[in-house]
């Protein structure tokens, strides 16, 4: 088995490679990398390469405890992507011209080690995917969620390290967009080493089976550094979004740059209401359930998200149904019917009955069949929280951030439920980071941010902010208004929202204490809300007493 593993490679050069990686700045910044990287090579140069599991290296290398559970705690898996990640990066710069190369093949956690065959110093970048397309046409983008290929960004100026940013940055880029598990990612690919490199974007694309080709540009003037990236969408030959970013380029610490650039552009593109998202929901429109693909069920959810409408939340439930009748083992599919259920009960739309007890058990089904399906995993967390379990509902989000932690919706769903637990500071924080990395985010999680201000009796503010709250067809919108208004003594304006409210919820005079608490959580800050509704009239009873909700 090591014969195999090593691949004819002499121990004495595994060792000088495995040295020459861990002094390089990617690994030296990262014990948990080095940590990683070693252990495994040197259990297989021990001939103890069978022993090589996600149990072992999570007590061995990340300090866990003997009962570690790789379903409950997926450490191992993401800090393997992202030595993965690394290793890529290293190739594609200081390790570029090594004689031997190590890695990490996907599926296992057994190192690999290969003669490089690149063959020239010029040769920055091997073509690699981190999701290959399979045999499919490969002029059409027809693969369970979309395809990006992304270009190694041109290098504009000939100041010293430029070559080595522009090629970090596309490197991280494919890193970042490949952690969104609706995507298949092809890259970086160095145009030079294509078989043609002067081929134009649209005709890469239809190479390599994508929709979607992002490339860019890095120049540096004196101390600021310019970076432009444009998105091609190869199906109507058009930049659907081209971004520019300027920083300061006199801090030694680059990573850092190329690290929020990078993140702003995959989290803007890539997320559920990202521009890409936006594109793709658009060609489902026409489509009857029933022809839909499983991830085409899921862009009608994400359509839902964003407008918010009591139609669009029908099209999504019905076309999820659908595609988990035709596909039970797709656990994003799953998710997001578990979501559907879980968001019907919180916001009270009423078109599912046995809600919670559905959304708790497909939740649980979704992360049963992939631990490491982000969505599974807030949504399992969604239901926690509608249940009242804030241990189990805190557990499971910081589990889909360490996943993917460039997730800004994931941010934002958490920062929208931690103020019902008193963590009203950290809940506005993640909204505000989430909104910076994704500035396509949906209204709804300005709602945390209105009433912040309004507990800290910023009324003004809060009722600015309360503006921005576009939420058809849900109580929440006219809910925030109009206790502003009524803390600001306008209560004639208020009139309006109130009618909004009892239209919505024409029970809402018995029940509204019982739904703000779905959110919100505490008496407390029920009776906040409340005392400016009292101002403007609405009058509310008791409502049921405080406990945690075992069934739906």
């Amino acid at each position: 088995m090591v014969q195999i593993a090593l691949n004819k490679v002499a121990p004495e050069e595994i060792k000088a490679e495995l040295d020459q990686i861990l002094s390089s700045p990617d690994f030296r910044a990262s014990k948990r990398r080095r940590g990683f990287l070693r252990f495994v090579v040197e259990e297989v140069l021990a001939g103890r390469a069978e022993m090589i599991k996600a149990y072992t290296i999570a007590v061995t290398v990340f300090g866990r405890s003997k009962d570690f559970d790789s379903q409950v705690d997926p450490i191992v898996s993401v800090e393997a992507g992202r030595l993965r990640r690394a290793l890529e990066h290293y190739y594609l710069s200081d390790g570029r011209n090594d004689a031997l190369r190590i890695g990490i093949p996907k599926g296992t956690y057994v190192p690999s080690f290969r003669r490089n065959e690149v063959g020239s110093a010029n040769d920055a970048s091997e073509v690699s995917a981190l999701r290959q397309p399979d045999d499919r046409d490969q002029n059409t983008s027809e693969f369970l969620g979309p395809g990006i290929a992304v270009i190694v960004f041109d290098s504009l100026s000939k100041a010293e390290g430029q070559d080595f940013f522009a090629t970090g940055i596309s490197a991280q880029l494919v890193a970042n967009l490949a952690q969104f598990k609706d995507f298949i990612v092809v890259g970086p690919l160095l145009r030079r080493r294509l078989e043609n490199p002067n081929q134009s974007l649209i005709s890469i694309g239809q190479k390599y089976g994508v929709q979607f080709v992002l490339s860019g540009s890095v120049q540096q003037r004196g101390k600021r550094v310019r970076v432009i990236v444009k998105l091609l969408d190869v199906k109507s030959a058009a930049n659907i979004w081209v971004k520019q970013f300027d920083r300061d380029f006199s801090d030694p610490d680059q990573f850092e740059i190329e690290d929020e650039i990078s993140q702003q552009i995959s989290t803007t593109l890539a997320d559920r209401t990202g521009v890409i998202a936006r594109i793709l929901v658009k060609k489902t429109s026409k489509k009857s359930f029933s022809d839909l693909t499983a991830f085409e069920a899921v862009l009608k959810m994400y359509h839902w998200n964003i407008v918010l409408t009591e139609k669009a939340f029908k099209d999504a439930w019905k076309s999820l149904e659908y595609a988990v009748e035709k596909s039970p083992d797709n656990a994003l599919a799953k998710a997001w019917l578990a979501d559907i259920y879980a968001s019907d009960y919180l916001s009270e739309i009423g078109l599912v009955k046995d809600r919670l007890t559905k959304a708790e058990e497909l939740a649980r089904e979704a992360v049963a069949l992939d631990p490491d399906c982000q969505d599974a995993r807030w949504v399992m967390g969604f239901v926690h929280f509608l249940r009242r379990r804030p241990e189990n509902f805190i557990k499971e989000f910081e589990a889909a951030l360490t996943l993917n932690p460039h997730s800004a919706i994931v941010m934002a769903i958490y920062g929208l439920f931690l103020p019902g637990l008193g963590e009203w500071e950290r809940g506005v924080r993640l909204i505000e980071e989430a909104r910076f990395f994704n500035p396509q985010l949906t209204s709804q999680y300005y709602f945390p941010t209105a009433l912040n201000y309004y507990r800290k009796g910023e009324y003004e503010r809060a009722y600015e902010e309360s503006l921005l709250i576009k939420t058809p067809g849900l109580f929440w919108e006219p809910l925030v208004r109009a206790a502003v208004l009524g803390q600001l003594g306008r209560a004639d304006d208020a009139q309006p929202y109130l009618q909004i409210i009892t239209g919505l919820q024409p029970t809402f005079k018995e029940r509204g204490r019982d739904l703000i608490r779905r959110l919100l959580y505490s008496e407390e800050n029920v009776d906040m809300v409340y005392e400016g509704l009292q101002k403007v009239g609405l009058q509310m009873d008791a409502g049921s007493e405080l406990r945690p909700i075992r069934s739906a």
